[in-house]
C-alpha cells in the first residue's frame, strides 16, 4: 500500500470507515446465528435463512446508492446515510432476547451497510489521480477484509470472557465446566441447547447467560459503528470527474494507428509507382525491337 494513498484527509478517513464497515458486518454475520442457534434454538440451516435479513437488502440498497450517486453526484449523504443506521441498529440488537426475532433490525442495518459499501470506494477514488484507480481500489479491499478479521476476534473474545464471567450463574457444574473458556460459543448449537429439555431450570440458565453475553458482544460493536458516523461527516465532499485524463495508453493509440495508416498507404503508392516504370520500360522495349 503507497502512503501518497492516505495523504488526503479524504482517502484517510474513508479508508478508516472501510475498515469498520467490515468490522460491523461480520461482528453481526458471525453473532446473529449465536443468537438464532443457542437462543431461539434455530437449525444450522434456520439461521443460515433467518440471517438471510442481513445480507439480501444489501443488494438493492447498494444500487440504490449507486444510481443517486450518478443522478445527484455525491457520496458523502450516502456515507453519514449509511452509518448512522448501522451503529443505532446494532445497538437495538442489544435488546433481543430469547422472545425476539431481529428482523427489522437486520433489514435496517443491512440497508445502511449496503449504502456505506458503494460510498466508501467511490469517495477513495474521487479523491485519488487516475492513475492510482488499481492500487486504490486493492487498498479498499483489503482495509475490508483486514477489518473482518477484527470483526471476528474481537467480538468472540468479548462473548468467550463475559460467558466466564457469567458463568456462575449456571447452577449445573459439568455444564458449568463445559462452557467455560470457549466452550460457550462452541456449544452455541440446537442440539446442545434441547439436550437440556430435561433440566428446564439449567436450560434457561444458559440462553440468560447467552443473551447477556450477546449483549455485550452487541454493545463493543456499537462503539465501532458509532465511530463511524462523525468520521463520515468529516469527509471532504468533491465533485465527481466528468472526463478522463489518465496515462493508461489511450491516446497513444490515435497517433500509432495514423502512422500505421500513412505507411500502409505510402507502400501502396511506391508499389504502384514501381508497376509504372517496369510497365514503361517494358513499352519502351517492344518499340525498340
Amino acid at each position: 500500500m503507497p502512503l501518497r494513498l492516505f495523504w488526503n484527509r479524504t482517502a484517510a478517513l474513508t479508508y478508516v470507515l472501510s475498515f469498520l464497515h467490515g468490522m460491523d458486518l461480520y461482528a453481526v454475520c458471525l453473532f446473529l446465528p449465536v443468537y438464532f442457534q443457542a437462543v431461539l434454538e434455530a437449525s444450522l440451516e434456520g439461521s443460515g435463512v433467518d440471517l438471510l435479513a442481513s445480507a439480501i437488502p444489501m443488494v438493492p440498497f447498494a444500487i440504490i446508492g449507486g444510481i443517486f450517486i450518478s443522478l445527484v453526484g455525491k457520496y458523502k449523504p450516502l456515507l453519514i446515510a449509511g452509518f448512522i443506521p448501522m451503529a443505532v441498529w446494532v445497538d437495538l440488537f442489544s435488546t433481543l432476547t430469547a422472545k425476539s426475532s431481529g428482523v427489522v433490525f437486520q433489514v435496517i442495518l443491512a440497508a445502511g451497510s449496503g449504502m456505506a459499501l458503494i460510498a466508501t470506494l467511490q469517495a477513495i477514488l474521487t479523491s485519488l489521480p487516475e492513475a492510482d484507480v488499481a492500487t486504490a481500489t486493492a487498498t479498499w479491499a483489503f482495509l475490508r477484509s483486514f477489518g473482518s478479521i477484527w470483526g471476528v476476534s474481537i467480538p468472540s473474545t468479548v462473548f468467550n470472557m463475559r460467558f466466564t464471567d457469567l458463568a456462575y450463574r449456571i447452577s449445573d457444574p459439568v455444564i458449568r465446566d463445559h462452557m467455560y473458556r470457549g466452550g460457550a460459543y462452541q456449544l452455541a448449537t440446537r442440539e446442545f441447547m434441547r439436550s437440556l429439555n430435561g433440566n428446564p431450570v439449567v436450560q434457561a440458565q444458559v440462553v440468560s447467560v447467552n443473551v447477556d453475553s450477546l449483549k455485550l458482544v452487541w454493545q463493543v460493536t456499537i462503539a465501532f459503528a458509532a465511530i463511524g458516523v462523525p468520521l463520515a461527516f468529516c469527509v471532504k465532499s468533491l465533485k465527481l470527474r466528468d472526463e478522463l485524463d489518465n496515462d493508461f495508453g489511450f491516446d497513444d493509440k490515435v497517433p500509432q494507428a495514423a502512422d500505421a495508416e500513412k505507411g500502409k498507404s505510402e507502400t501502396i503508392s511506391a508499389s504502384a509507382e514501381s508497376k509504372s516504370i517496369a510497365l514503361e520500360i517494358k513499352s519502351r522495349f517492344w518499340r525498340r525491337t
